[in-house]
């Protein structure tokens, strides 16, 4: 499938230049929205090029697209419900090591942006929700020597407080603030060295991640890095059956739900360079199952 997205892209530059061009925000998230559905549909359509094999990934991956929202993103769910699948996914992330991991994959660019601006790295992490990924790289942060100060930041300012409490208690340095990722008009340029996006990616529109790319850009001082799970066939089936040891049937809807929006590399890809078309992109697959996309600026 990977000849059949290429050729995808070729063509659908063919009639305009890659990446198309916009002025506003709003314009960039129609934009990229609707470059991405026509490069979805021309990778169908070539899909039948590149034999059976090709066909039948391409409509599998359809078919397991979804649109709809995990309780965690739906109003319609409890805050309790929400609570319980938030913590649940914590102690699995704690048990899998999935913070340690990430961290790992962070540690080159915060030692690089520490080299060149010779002081601590002003991390901050956009929509970091309960705050468990933010306050858990801070501490992991701390626990190895790493030069990075780390802030968490949500629209929602009662969950910031709720977060800023929790990091009181267990005594460990992170900051939180209330920002919206979608205009981030409050900031100064460079008040931060890199914007980072973990684990949430999937849960917007391509639109949307264009935006918090091209926002990251206008204020970071150094990159942009999203970390989400790699769209893959194992990784659909995987997801649901770890979690299913939490024995938490809204955490296993969650993350059956999570499994069939990840982005591609190829999407991810196309999106930053929309977004960011100026910035050096680069997206990878980190083992086991992650994708990593960075936008230097």
């Amino acid at each position: 499938m990977m000849k059949a997205a290429r050729d995808a892209k070729s063509e659908l530059a063919l009639p305009a230049d890659f990446p198309p061009s916009w002025k506003a925000m709003e314009e960039l998230e129609d934009v990229t929205d609707d470059w991405m559905k026509r490069w979805l549909s021309k990778r169908s359509h070539n899909a039948r090029k590149h034999g059976l094999f090709t066909l039948l990934s391409d409509y599998v991956d359809k078919i397991i697209r979804a649109a709809l929202p995990e309780h965690t993103g739906n109003p319609d769910v409890s805050s309790k419900r929400k609570l319980k699948i938030v913590r649940s996914l914590h102690r699995t992330n704690l048990l899998l090591g999935v913070y340690r991991n990430y961290i790992k994959i962070l540690t080159p660019l915060i030692m690089e942006v520490a080299a060149i601006r010779n002081r601590p790295v002003r991390l901050l992490e956009l929509a970091s929700g309960s705050g468990e990924m933010a306050m858990n790289l801070a501490r992991l942060a701390q626990k190895r020597n790493l030069p990075v100060e780390v802030t968490g930041s949500d629209y929602v300012e009662d969950v910031v407080k709720d977060a800023e409490r929790r990091a009181v208690k267990r005594a460990i340095e992170v900051n939180f603030h209330t920002i919206n990722a979608f205009d981030m008009g409050e900031l100064s340029q460079g008040q931060y060295d890199i914007f980072l996006v973990i684990g949430t990616m999937h849960h917007f529109t391509p639109g949307q991640l264009a935006v918090i790319i091209a926002q990251s850009k206008k204020f970071a001082g150094s990159a942009f890095v999203g970390i989400d799970g790699y769209r893959s066939i194992p990784l659909l089936l995987w997801l649901p059956i770890v979690h299913f040891l939490t024995f938490l049937l809204d955490h296993i809807h969650d993350a059956w739900l999570t499994a069939r929006k990840f982005y591609s590399l190829f999407e991810l890809e196309h999106i930053a360079n929309i977004a960011a078309p100026d910035a050096q992109i680069t997206v990878a697959h980190s083992f086991p199952g992650l994708s990593v996309l960075k936008a230097s600026f």
